[in-house]
């Protein structure tokens, strides 16, 4: 499904040579370190591809989009506007891995899961990079799980969701 993109870029921490695919070294390991490796994925697609992309798709390496019925669906929305487009989960508060970084456990948040992957907006990115960094609003560090932190981080930097 990848030759039906715009642009397309794999993501590893492994050279993939023989394989002749276009390839973003992120040295970063383990699953442990997913909230990091995808943070440094998204700040490098949008700084290296940014101009050229509306919408960046974070998906799992198992994952198949079927690429005419996604663009059919974000050619609905504006990617001016700060979105998140894929499909939502409850972080319940009784799931450790939903508790919030500054040790909040008292509400249940939505999420964009990552397994299925997730679609954000040229505008959604770029409040992402100029955002990522305050502690505030998204978790500091490597740790964590990439779907719910990127989904906190984005909704507390203004984005919106699209469940599809």
């Amino acid at each position: 499904w990848g030759s039906r993109c715009d642009k397309v870029v794999f993501v590893s921490d492994k050279v993939e040579d023989e394989m002749k695919l276009p390839v973003m070294m992120v040295n970063i390991t383990g699953r442990n370190n997913l909230w990091g490796k995808t943070k440094e994925a998204v700040l490098r697609a949008f700084n290296e591809s940014g101009g050229e992309v509306d919408w960046i798709l974070k998906a799992d390496h198992d994952t198949y989009v079927i690429m005419e019925n996604l663009k059919n669906l974000l050619s609905h929305f504006n990617a001016s506007k700060p979105f998140l487009a894929g499909s939502i989960y409850v972080c319940r508060q009784d799931i450790a891995d939903c508790n919030d970084f500054d040790g909040d456990k008292t509400t249940d948040e939505v999420y964009m899961t990552g397994g299925a992957g997730y679609v954000m907006s040229k505008e959604a990115a770029r409040l992402f990079v100029s955002g990522h960094s305050d502690t505030e609003k998204c978790k500091p560090g490597m740790e964590g799980p990439e779907d719910v932190e990127m989904s906190r981080c984005l909704q507390r930097l203004g984005v919106s969701f699209i469940d599809t």
